[in-house]
């Protein structure tokens, strides 16, 4: 999947090539506290397009787009787990979407 990069230095970037091939890896991340303030941090990250607080052995979902391994390493070691309260985090690639699918849930009418 191809995703358009917005870039600070258009004649550059249009000096390069118009699309990046980008990685969809999701996050999940533990965090002692702070929720909030978690969430908040991540959303100065412009690679994050997604955050979620969760249920289970993890408290944060997070989806971020990473244009290669370097991206993504540089992304989680310098920038998400510097974020104060995250204490641990785990990373996924999607490797194949096998579904994908919208539905419209609708409730059900009073009788």
């Amino acid at each position: 999947m191809q995703y358009q990069l917005e870039v600070e230095d258009k004649d550059a970037y249009l000096a390069s090539t118009h699309y990046i091939d980008w990685q969809n890896p999701m996050i999940l991340a533990k965090a002692e506290e702070l929720f909030a303030d978690c969430g908040t941090e991540l959303e100065k990250i412009k690679e994050v397009v997604e955050c979620h607080f969760t249920t289970g052995p993890y408290s944060i979902f997070i989806k971020v787009y990473a244009k290669d391994n370097l991206h993504l390493m540089t992304l989680l070691n310098d920038r998400i787990q510097h974020i104060p309260g995250v204490s641990e985090t785990e990373t996924l690639i999607s490797l194949e979407q096998s579904l994908n699918r919208q539905i419209d849930v609708q409730p059900e009418a009073k009788k």
